[in-house]
């Protein structure tokens, strides 16, 4: 079985488990970004620093927003704009 974190824009690719860091040019680690076809969107920030948002519509989030940028442990999900 191969173990690693998913990328946040291409959730079928990993990186090797024993990376310390994701390889350059990938996004945060913490942070796991899900597109559908359909322009939904969700992100999820599992680290405690707050992450810059993706463009969308914003229609739930779990944590805190401030000046387009998603908090630290906090889901949020969009759509498409």
């Amino acid at each position: 079985m191969r173990t690693g974190r998913l990328p946040r824009e291409a959730p079928g690719f990993l990186y090797p488990p024993d990376a310390r860091m994701p390889p350059p040019g990938w996004p945060e680690p913490d942070v796991v970004h899900f597109r559908r076809p359909n322009g939904w969107k969700v992100v999820m920030n599992f680290g405690p620093v707050s992450v810059a948002l993706p463009e969308g519509e914003v229609l739930l989030f779990s944590g805190p927003l401030e000046a387009g940028r998603l908090g630290g442990e906090s889901t949020v999900w969009l759509r498409r704009g």
